[in-house]
């Protein structure tokens, strides 16, 4: 089966979170909410950036999530306290999708207290990206949804990988070796599934960053 995309408009199933480089960051809800969550920091003279702080936002924004949900399922008349359904079986797939983005994280481990180190963050980002799409792994009958989030991840995860090997050019050998090894683990775990995305996305895709409008990192921005 080859899955393809309508359009890629808007950033949320590929974000990476680096609105600063985004060429969508000024209409985008999602930075538009986190620099007025900012700004109201600041004006009560607090540190946004400081772990209570954020872990506090975090708190705010799971319990508006939670919310929402919650007037989505009485909309829907779904009961969320029902019986509990049997847990489904984790694909084995899944499992090792999430195993082989982790052990690229994991691998620079020893970067972690190295200042504004890109290769962290972008390891990070795949560990991140790896989880989500396992997700969607052994279900066909979210053909939509895979429709219209996996693409966009699996493309993202395709310009992390280079942007990493980029990025290891730069670091300790030893954290190079483990996390080349890692990356080419990925790559193989990752092949079946990009196999699946037909040359109409690809050139969808290709469109968009030649004119300016993919979010980022398809699109990089001057500093």
């Amino acid at each position: 089966m080859t899955y393809h995309s309508q359009e890629f408009n808007e950033p949320f199933n590929w974000c990476d979170r680096c609105c600063e480089r985004c060429p969508l960051a000024e209409s985008c809800a999602v930075h538009r909410r986190g620099l007025g969550q900012r700004w109201q920091h600041e004006a009560r003279g607090e540190d946004p950036d400081d772990p209570a702080v954020f872990m506090r936002d975090i708190e705010q924004e799971l319990g508006r999530a939670l919310a929402l949900v919650q007037r989505v399922a009485a909309a829907e008349g779904i009961e969320l306290h029902g019986p509990a359904r049997q847990p489904r079986v984790v694909p084995l797939d899944a499992a090792r999708l999430r195993a082989a983005g982790a052990a690229v994280a994991d691998n620079l481990g020893a970067l972690r207290d190295v200042e504004d180190n890109d290769a962290v963050v972008t390891g990070f980002v795949i560990a991140v990206k790896c989880a989500r799409l396992a997700t969607h792994l052994g279900y066909p009958e979210d053909e939509q949804y895979w429709r219209m989030d996996v693409i966009a991840n699996l493309l993202l995860l395709e310009r992390l990988r280079a942007d990493l090997l980029e990025q290891l050019e730069h670091c300790p050998l030893p954290v190079v070796d483990a996390t080349r090894r890692a990356l080419d683990k990925l790559g193989r775990t990752l092949a079946p599934l990009s196999r699946m995305i037909d040359d109409r996305a690809r050139r969808m895709l290709a469109a968009k960053v030649e004119r300016g409008e993919a979010p980022s990192p398809f699109c990089r921005v001057a500093s």
